[in-house]
């Protein structure tokens, strides 16, 4: 992140940065005493960068936004199919992505 704070870049990449790393450092931590899934947090994220563009900028694009809450359960059914995770596991780690992604974006981006 030091590093990238060097880069002339627009404020948005970094606050996902800002995001991304505390999304992989609370899935560290919580890791160590609670399974919970990366693969829903990932795309949680994805989903929480996605509605804070719609609520930042004021244009809501639904088939978008339709789409990757589609690819979410999907890949959540995926979890659960294959006997990965339980169900709060896999509620857990959407919300952190979803949540640290939309509340770093709202932070850091005017």
């Amino acid at each position: 992140m030091y590093l990238l704070m060097d880069m002339p870049l627009p404020e948005i990449i970094y606050a996902m940065f800002t995001g991304l790393i505390i999304v992989l450092a609370a899935l560290a931590i919580i890791s160590l005493r609670y399974k919970i899934s990366a693969h829903m947090a990932a795309i949680g994220g994805a989903s929480g960068a996605v509605f804070w563009l719609g609520f930042h900028f004021g244009v809501w694009y639904p088939s978008v936004l339709i789409l990757v809450l589609l690819v979410a359960g999907l890949l959540a059914t995926a979890r659960l199919y294959l006997q990965a995770h339980t169900e709060s596991e896999v509620a857990t780690g959407f919300l952190l992505g979803a949540l640290t992604i939309f509340l770093s974006l709202l932070a850091i981006v005017p």
